[in-house]
């Protein structure tokens, strides 16, 4: 299984309210062809996986860890220290993003990333949330 997928499984496992087939169906993708990404069988693009993110994370740092996962996967481990899933409470971050997209906002060059998380962004604001957290990508 991939990064992703683990993530995937474990954010399905730790929630009651939501399975698997209501994400696919919030997210617009088929529940199989969620399987498939969960078991790494199947690629998806970082529009599927901005909207997997949107159905299935409660909060920033739950979506901000799948878009993680999704580009530590991309990067085939080329980036193993700088995509590391920290979820501690006791460390403040001054944007309050997570601090894996901190790093990616102000660290990595490579525009498919950038790409990536302003999906993420786009989707973000046009489900409706206008807090703000992940407006300067």
């Amino acid at each position: 299984m991939t990064h992703l997928g683990n993530i995937i499984s474990h954010l399905l496992l730790e929630r009651s309210e939501i399975n698997a087939s209501a994400v696919a169906a919030k997210a617009g993708i088929d529940r199989s062809f969620l399987s498939r990404i969960i078991k790494g069988q199947a690629s998806a693009s970082k529009e599927v996986i901005s909207k997997i993110a949107l159905a299935l994370g409660r909060n920033n740092s739950e979506r901000s860890e799948i878009v993680a996962a999704y580009l530590k996967d991309k990067s085939c481990g080329y980036y193993p220290g700088a995509i590391q899933i920290s979820v501690s409470k006791s460390t403040p971050h001054r944007s309050g993003l997570h601090p894996d997209i901190e790093y990616l906002q102000k660290h990595l060059s490579n525009p498919g990333i950038r790409k990536a998380v302003r999906g993420i962004v786009e989707l973000h604001q046009k489900s409706g949330n206008k807090s703000g957290n992940l407006r300067n990508v």
